[in-house]
Order: C-alpha cells, then structure tokens, then sequence
C-alpha cells in the first residue's frame, strides 16, 4: 500500500492487488482454523472409538471367563447328581449373565461402527477442506506473480522516467 501511494496513479492496481493478498491470507487462516477444528473432532472420535473398542473387548474377557465358570460348573453337575437342581439354576443364570454381556457388546459393536462412520464422513470433510485451501494456494501463487509481474512493470516505468 506504501509502495503504491508513492508510484501514484500507476499503483492503484498494485494496490488492489495487495488488498486482495489481504483478503486471501485472511481466508487461508480461516481455512486452516477450520482444519484444526476438523481434526480435532476427528482425534475425540477416534478416541471415543478407542474407548469402546476396548469397553468391548473387556466385555468379551468377561464373557470368556463366564464361560470357562459354566464349564467347570457343568463338570461339577456331572460329579454331583445330589444337588442338580440347584446347580442347574445357577448355571442358567450366569448364561443370562453372559448373554447380557454378549448383547451389550453388541451394542457397543453398533457404536463402533456409527463412530468408525462418522470418522470416514469428517475424514472426507477435511479432505474437501484441504483440497479447497490447496485450490486458494494456488491462486494466491497466480496474485504473486501478477504481483511480481506488476511491481516489474512499475520499477521499469519509474526507471524509465528516472
């Protein structure tokens, strides 16, 4: 803007060209917030993912130990004939125990794949963003050669007059 005060009525033009710099540097920074913010999102989910995916693999190890319980248990019914009955009913409800288990992973399984989901969706996001701001870098490029190319223009001028 200096430059073009000085070069008078021949810097206008390099002075809207240095405005829309400006503009376009004002731009990229908010593009480049908005892929921070986009990335960030993208860390929580992945997290979250994370998060779940080990709720569900504890819930599966609870599930295994349930069940190597129900096989000794079974084994002990076999030796016992005295209390079958009863065996029988605690055997049961430790199936509904491990059903319940398997169920609950499965519904953290259906969370998974939401999260894993929302993830590939944000992932595109962020890729649309970045692919928009290289698209912007590359016309700031072309204003700094403009740029360049003027500012060439307007020494030869000075020199010519000089």
């Amino acid at each position: 803007a200096i430059e073009s005060a000085r070069a008078g009525e021949q810097g206008r033009g390099f002075a809207v060209v240095a405005e829309e710099i400006r503009k376009l540097a004002d731009q990229s920074t908010r593009i480049v917030n908005d892929i921070t913010q986009v990335t960030m999102a993208l860390s929580d989910k992945s997290q979250e993912a994370f998060e779940k995916v080990n709720q569900g693999s504890s819930a599966v190890k609870e599930g295994n130990e349930l069940i190597n319980n129900i096989t000794t248990y079974f084994n002990d019914i076999k030796d016992t004939f005295a209390d079958t009955n009863v065996e029988i009913s605690k055997g049961l409800s430790k199936i509904e125990v491990v059903a319940e288990k398997f169920i609950n992973v499965q519904g953290e399984m259906d969370t998974i794949t939401s999260i894993a989901q929302e993830n590939a969706a944000a992932t595109e996001e962020a890729l649309s963003t970045i692919e928009n701001a290289n698209s912007q870098v590359i016309q700031i490029g072309d204003f700094l050669n403009e740029i360049y190319q003027l500012s060439s223009e307007l020494k030869n001028t000075v020199s010519s007059k000089n």
